[in-house]
């Protein structure tokens, strides 16, 4: 049996519910905002001081925190749930 003969996808069916397509489109907004941050801020910062170094260092800034607790955030989710350690 094809999708076709079913009608809607069961994927497309899950925007009928307000609340999912809401969620999603604020997701989708959220993603947007946070890609052209991403790529200002390095711009920015390269423009008022015309140093790769500055980016280079901001770029380490940003991604440090995750580097640093992530794997701690990680062991502290699993630690009491029945399947951790």
């Amino acid at each position: 049996m094809t999708t076709s003969s079913l009608g809607a996808s069961p994927y497309l069916r899950l925007f009928r519910n307000r609340s999912f397509a809401a969620l999603w489109l604020g997701q989708l907004v959220s993603f947007i905002g946070d890609y052209f941050n991403w790529l200002a801020i390095p711009i920015l910062i390269n423009r008022l001081t015309g140093s790769a170094t500055m980016v280079g260092l901001s770029m380490i800034a940003t991604a440090l925190p995750a580097l640093l607790l992530g794997p701690l955030a990680g062991v502290l989710s699993t630690a009491g749930t029945a399947n951790g350690p």
